[in-house]
């Protein structure tokens, strides 16, 4: 160790320093420890001098690097900071997309979409005096569920009106309509009537029905939300007594 030191402080010395100071100690010191002191000397003068210039570079080399090492924990940050707003924008447009499609709530579509005659009776019809009907048919009706969650409904009506007039009603049991699924009913209905004087399409040859009916219902959205919703249904429908069918079913 303390060869190391002697070489240190002989690197901050000139060579003359190093001369006078070796006469003065040559004059203390024995034989041998003169031996030792050329060793020191020889390794003093094979390691030149630490100068200012490498000094300098050496500083400049650690600036440097730790410059780069700033700069590089900088990019990474930044990096880090644009994954991290991507995921946010990312999840904003996912919640925004779920909450208007998914968490969406929308009224059914209520339709009758058919009409089947089982039998029609028609009396005085040639007559404007008492004409009157009796019919029995079967009605397909249809519930489409848009939502992302089932549509249970509950009990509810469907009446045939003639002029104003109810003429035939029916009951729709409760069911449940699946998501984006659409439920078919078929129900059987017996309408008459004995008070139609008044119309002329008997004698004309067609009968027009109105019909309405309204369920109420919940939704229900991830087995947990509920949402009450309604869906309505009006139709007419003429039917053609000669041939005994439904000749035009409109609804709204």
């Amino acid at each position: 160790m303390w060869l190391r030191w002697l070489a240190l402080v002989a690197s901050s010395l000139s060579r003359s320093m190093w001369l006078r100071w070796l006469a003065v100690v040559a004059s203390s010191l024995s034989w041998s420890m003169w031996l030792k002191w050329l060793a020191v000397v020889a390794v003093v003068v094979a390691c030149p001098p630490a100068t200012a210039e490498g000094l300098s570079v050496g500083r400049t080399d650690i600036e440097s690097a730790t410059v780069q090492s700033k700069e590089l924990r900088r990019k990474q940050r930044m990096k880090w900071a644009v994954y991290f707003a991507a995921f946010i924008v990312f999840q904003t447009i996912d919640l925004v997309v779920f909450e208007l499609t998914v968490m969406r709530v929308k009224s059914p579509n209520y339709r009758l979409r058919s009409i089947t005659i089982d039998n029609l009776t028609i009396g005085n019809a040639t007559t404007a005096n008492s004409p009157s009907f009796n019919m029995s048919f079967t009605a397909e009706f249809t519930i489409k569920n848009k939502n992302f969650g089932p549509f249970k409904f509950e009990n509810s009506n469907i009446t045939f009106s003639y002029r104003g007039r109810p003429v035939g009603a029916a009951l729709i049991s409760p069911a449940t309509a699946g998501f984006l699924s659409t439920k078919k009913m078929s129900v059987g209905f017996i309408v008459s009537s004995n008070a139609a004087a008044t119309d002329s399409n008997l004698a004309s040859g067609e009968l027009t029905l109105n019909s309405y009916s309204k369920v109420r219902g919940k939704v229900l959205l991830l087995k947990v939300l509920e949402r009450k919703k309604s869906a309505e249904m009006k139709c007419t429908m003429t039917v053609n007594l000669a041939g005994r069918v439904v000749q035009d079913l409109i609804c709204d």
